[in-house]
């Protein structure tokens, strides 16, 4: 009997120096937002409960608890979805849905364990879109120059390209740039700037356009007389000029000859004097660029009125009436046939006749 009482005394001593194991208390998943997901393996490393606690279960032991022991109920709170317990980076909170605390949680997100730490979200990262290489540009003056934009997205994200600081006249259309330089530019460069876009972050790339100078010809704006035939009498002083530029701004040099000399008259006008006799004198004249590129303009100087059939001085609309009357006669089949009006004395009234009437149409004697 007395051993049997020794026995009973050695196994109650031993139970009461044994730790008690941790019983899991499976109405506390309830009690946090979201809490059956993952149920007892909230709190504990085993996940069917009991045992020891994970770092949130601790947490919750060690101060969110309202009461003791086996009725104790979980004080879910914002200190509480503050912290991060399991270290993994995200909240408590954020991992049961409910980042604020307030005990509602927010629809439709991802449930992860608050005492797993490799239980998260994985928050994909953006990659951020690339250009393809454009390389510095070349361009004249005067003349188009145009290329494409384009890039790629690691995340195959729909892209969008934009321009700034355009050059004047230059457009950014459909991803592709368009300019023509102006001819003030030539030995200058400018830098257009490119941005591309995948709608969540913007990449930047820088183009260098190097413009070439152009040389433009000299070119005639006006001259005066403002036709190239003119009627002078023997002895009549009678002035040319010539309006010449060019476009670069170089000097000219005027170089000037009549009815086949040259003159020393280096300015752009001269006047001379119609010298005698019934040919027709020819006065020229060349302006010549430093560059080398040349302009010229000639005058004929008549010194008979040719088509004033009316005698009026000057070769009108009622010369023109007659000339058309006479305008196809000829001297073999037409008794009304009138030399006057055959100025090339072919012995018909013709197409080279109305060419030389033409030509002093306007002019006066």
């Amino acid at each position: 009997m007395r051993s049997v009482l020794m026995i009973g005394l050695f196994t109650l001593i031993i139970c009461l120096l044994t730790p008690v194991s941790v019983e899991a208390r499976a109405q506390r998943p309830g009690q946090i937002p979201n809490g059956g997901t993952f149920s007892c393996a909230n709190c504990h490393v085993n996940s069917g409960g009991g045992g020891a606690r994970n770092a949130f279960g601790q947490a919750i032991e060690a101060g969110f608890l309202n009461g003791s022991g086996a009725g104790a109920s979980v004080n879910w709170n914002a200190t509480i979805a503050g912290m991060d317990s399991d270290g993994d980076g995200v909240t408590n909170g954020t991992e049961l849905g409910d980042p604020d605390g307030d005990g509602n949680p927010s629809a439709g997100v991802t449930v992860t364990n608050p005492g797993d730490a490799s239980s998260f979200v994985q928050v994909v990262l953006n990659r951020a879109p690339v250009f393809t290489s454009i390389g510095a540009q070349t361009a004249l003056e005067g003349e188009v120059v145009s290329f494409g934009v384009a890039g790629s997205d690691p995340d195959n994200d729909a892209l969008t390209f934009s321009a700034s600081n355009l050059p004047e006249g230059a457009a950014f259309e459909d991803d592709t740039f368009t300019w023509i330089p102006g001819f003030d530019l030539g030995g200058n460069s400018v830098v257009v700037t490119f941005t591309v876009s995948d709608s969540f972050e913007e990449v930047i790339t820088t183009v260098d356009i190097s413009v070439t100078d152009v040389n433009r010809s000299t070119v005639v704006n006006a001259f005066d007389p403002p036709r190239a035939r003119v009627i002078g009498m023997e002895g009549d002083g009678l002035t040319f000029s010539l309006d010449a530029e060019d476009p670069d701004g170089d000097v000219l040099t005027y170089l000037w000859t009549v009815s086949g000399s040259e003159d020393a008259e280096p300015t752009n006008s001269i006047t001379i004097t119609v010298p005698s006799g019934l040919q027709d004198e020819v006065v020229s004249v060349v302006a010549t660029s430093l560059d080398g590129s040349q302009a010229t303009q000639s005058w004929t100087i008549g010194k008979m009125l040719i088509g004033d059939f009316d005698a009026s001085g000057d070769v009108g609309f009622t010369d023109f009436l007659a000339f058309s009357a006479q305008f196809g006669k000829t001297l073999a089949a037409d008794v009304d046939f009138d030399t006057g009006f055959d100025l090339d004395g072919d012995g018909a009234v013709g197409f080279t006749d109305f060419l030389q009437f033409v030509e002093n149409f306007g002019l006066s004697g």
